[in-house]
């Protein structure tokens, strides 16, 4: 079954609207009136929050909001507050605009569990015994409260810029219907629920943050990593994890979440519930279209902090430092409910991020369209060595995942014998070389033997860059692609944490790598270069192990 945590904000009326436009007399409205109002009928709901966990979809057919085995995240007190509440009514057969009314709280508590509700008698005569479907938009942006009408299935947020957070704003999150019971049939007389103190009840209404979020913790001393070893099982080379910027911010994104058999809008049910397995259904975004048909080039139209793919300075990404997301001045996510004897490690909130879903096929999961991390790392020497070769000036070369250092010092390995002296020592490496070297060594010829170039920037410093592509629904079948398994979908937190670092990652000018990375690549690969671990809780957690 599913599991809510319960948020009831106290009740007081501020400002309401009619579908003519006409204001709703609110002097009767006073916070408990018991005289008869002649122009207004009123409603009261309440309103559920959930904190419902994840780290996959299941195919569970019973009834719950999401299904999943991560655990519960309730959330911070300023991401569950309350402040106002839009409510709007349509006609359940066609989603019809009727009317639309507002709720504020001057000074929310969690006292009170009711909200009331006035509407326009004008607007609602008409539907009176009839089926109507009552949407909720919790701290709703100025766009749907200045609204004369709302389209509820196509009316879309789109963020301003970059650092736009209208809908993650401290005590202002927005929150909109969780799941698809939002049907309810008007009383066939409205004259009954004139008096403020005797509304016509609504029932409970489930909402969800339109936002989702990123945490992140560190899993090793100074987020470190060793990339090479020697004899005795000493490091020889590290990397360093320092920073890290978020990919593909979606800019734009439906008020109310919707499903569908293949991602589009195509029969689409606002509010349903995502499934996996064999019945995987997909959660729809505003540009599903592009994204089917989807090819590099147009991604800023959609994306902001768009994949710059191999550019360490990239002027798009908004690079955090490490040590300052988890470090004492970090914010601590609330594990209470998931995490009670912090085994799970800790986790420090980053980011909130829009929604981003990619339609089917699954095979349109691709790197350019989905949001991911970029994570940036240092190369260092550790052994005397390796300090030598790595010291600020040299230009050095990994072939098969070993840094080999100077050109000189690859043509050596690759001439070595073993004592036969006639048995090469690195015959891949000498056949690499002998490619690299035909008719005159150039540094694409390396890069296209298989040889990576890592050059110091001008501090001195061996840059590196690694990305992850955030996992929602993971398969657990790595290297092959399941439905939603790539995407970010509202209310739901995923908590990153590098697990391992595999390899020595991408030189930032992708002129030196031999697998550069391409926006069109598919967001899963056999070529593992780190691992993340991912789990998301439905405010939602996701524990995601990242392994490079």
């Amino acid at each position: 079954m599913k599991r809510w945590s319960y948020l009831f904000m106290a009740m007081g009326i501020a400002t309401a609207f009619s579908a003519c436009s006409d204001e709703v007399d609110l002097s009767a409205n006073n916070g408990g009136g018991t005289e008869e109002s002649t122009s207004q009928v009123f409603m009261q709901f309440n309103l559920e929050l959930p904190a419902v966990s994840r780290s996959t979809t299941t195919s569970d057919d019973d009834d719950d909001y999401v299904s999943s085995d991560a655990g519960v995240e309730i959330g911070k007190d300023y991401e569950n507050q309350v402040s106002e509440v839009l409510v709007v009514i349509t006609d359940a057969t066609d989603d019809k605009f009727i009317t639309k009314s507002s709720v504020v709280t001057a000074t929310p508590t969690a006292n009170n569990t009711t909200y009331v509700v006035p509407f326009s008698t004008t607007a609602l005569t008409s539907y009176v015994g009839k089926s109507v479907n009552v949407y909720v938009y919790c701290n709703p942006t100025q766009e749907l409260k200045e609204a004369e009408s709302i389209n509820v299935n196509m009316m879309t947020y789109a963020l301003k810029s970059e650092t736009d957070e209208t809908i993650w704003t401290n005590n202002k999150f927005l929150m909109t219907n969780a799941d698809d019971d939002y049907e309810r049939t008007l009383p066939a007389n409205l004259d009954d629920y004139r008096v403020e103190t005797n509304p016509f009840d609504l029932e409970t209404i489930k909402v969800e943050r339109a936002a989702a979020r990123f945490d992140y913790k560190s899993t090793v001393t100074d987020e470190t990593y060793t990339l090479m070893e020697d004899e005795e099982g000493k490091p020889e080379v590290t990397v360093t994890l320092t920073d890290m910027a978020l990919v593909n911010l979606s800019k734009e994104f439906y008020y109310l979440r919707r499903v569908s058999a293949d991602g589009t809008n195509t029969s689409a049910t606002i509010g349903g519930t995502e499934v996996g397995g064999t019945s995987a259904n997909y959660v729809v975004d505003t540009d599903a279209d592009w994204k089917s048909s989807y090819s590099s080039g147009s991604e800023s139209d959609h994306f902001y902090y768009i994949y710059q793919p191999n550019d360490a300075s990239a002027s798009t990404y908004d690079w955090d430092r490490i040590t300052d997301v988890t470090g004492t001045n970090g914010t601590d996510d609330n594990n209470n409910s998931w995490n009670t004897d912090n085994s799970k490690g800790d986790y420090k909130i980053w980011c909130y991020a829009t929604e981003n879903t990619i339609p089917a096929q699954v095979s349109n999961q691709k790197k350019g369209i989905t949001t991911g991390v970029a994570f940036k790392g240092e190369i260092k020497g550790v052994s005397e060595g390796m300090k030598t070769l790595l010291n600020g000036t040299n230009t050095v070369y990994v072939f098969d995942n070993i840094l080999w250092g100077t050109w000189e010092n690859v043509e050596k390995a690759a001439e070595a014998t073993e004592s036969d002296k006639t048995t090469l020592a690195n015959p891949s490496l000498a056949a690499a070389y002998n490619e690299a070297t035909k008719e005159g060594y150039t540094d694409a010829k390396a890069v296209a033997a298989g040889f990576t170039i890592f050059r110091p920037n001008t501090t001195g410093k061996y840059e590196v860059l690694y990305y992850y592509w955030n996992r929602h629904n993971d398969n657990n079948n790595n290297g092959s692609m399941g439905p939603m398994e790539f995407a970010v979908v509202r209310n739901n937190v995923y908590k990153l944490s590098v697990t391992g670092v595999d390899k020595f990652g991408h030189p930032t000018d992708p002129d030196d790598d031999p697998d550069p990375e391409n926006p069109e690549d598919p967001d899963e690969e056999d070529d593992v270069y780190f691992k993340v671990a991912v789990e998301v809780l439905p405010w939602v957690v996701r524990i995601n192990n990242i392994e490079f």
